[in-house]
């Protein structure tokens, strides 16, 4: 079910249900020369939508904008500041509760939105009844990403890398340019280095633009649609599998 599409009498009745509602959450950023800047949140999105088709959860309208201080010199991206991002956020999901859900879900998809992410969800849980979890929705799948990628450890998933590249071939395969496609990895060191399924033990948010010319860290040149098939199939089902399991498992 889609929030925005809903009458509120049948809000209200999937309230007193306990129905689910997922937040998709993500960002509006430049991912290099062939991928489009709705990337981070047009893949949780989709994939919000696609469980909800098969179990009884509602999702949100997605909060299109994030954290990206580290790439506006790269036109076309758009940050909102940690502080208000959170604050933000907080009252989305603060508004759900008051409205009566029980449970959120905030489907998050741009990485440096997850240190906050995370504190919205523990100030949900704080300050109201309700539960609040989050999901980086790459994260159901760290196995099979290790088991299908063919570029470097760590880098080649990186930002608009392998993977991204895949998944944005398989969902939206008119607007990328792969003939502008560029491998660039960012320069690792022993405790710092960018991949989305290989976490470093350090975090430097430098500025993106003095680490790579074309938006790039990883390789997009090794991404295939069935790849992206592969893993967009195993994210929706993991995602429904732990949605079962959120609501019938975890009370409020």
């Amino acid at each position: 079910m889609i929030l925005q599409k809903m009458k509120w009498p049948e809000v209200k009745r999937n309230v007193e249900k306990g129905t689910i509602v997922i937040v998709p959450v993500g960002s509006t950023e430049q991912h290099g020369p062939h991928l489009p800047i709705d990337t981070d949140i047009a893949i949780p999105y989709y994939v919000a939508v696609k469980a909800a088709e098969q179990v009884n959860v509602i999702v949100a309208p997605p909060v299109n904008y994030g954290y990206n201080e580290k790439e506006l010199r790269f036109p076309g991206t758009v940050s909102v500041k940690a502080q208000t991002f959170i604050n933000y956020l907080f009252d989305i999901c603060d508004s759900l509760t008051r409205t009566g859900f029980n449970k959120i879900l905030l489907l998050n998809g741009h990485g440096w939105n997850e240190p906050m992410v995370n504190t919205v969800c523990h100030m949900v849980n704080e300050k109201t009844d309700r539960v609040c979890v989050s999901i980086t929705y790459w994260r159901l799948i760290e196995d099979l990403g290790d088991k299908l990628r063919e570029s470097e450890k760590p880098g080649g998933m990186g930002h608009a890398g392998e993977f991204e590249t895949s998944v944005q071939l398989f969902l939206d395969p008119k607007h990328i340019d792969m003939d502008k496609a560029v491998k660039e990895v960012i320069k690792q060191t022993k405790y710092t280095w960018y991949d989305l399924f290989i976490s470093a033990p350090a975090m430097i948010a430098q500025p993106w633009d003095k680490l790579t010319k074309s938006g790039v860290n990883g390789n997009p040149l090794l991404a295939t649609k069935e790849k992206g098939e592969r893993f967009i199939d195993a994210i929706i089902e993991r995602l429904v599998e732990f949605l079962q399991i959120y609501d019938r498992e975890i009370s409020v």
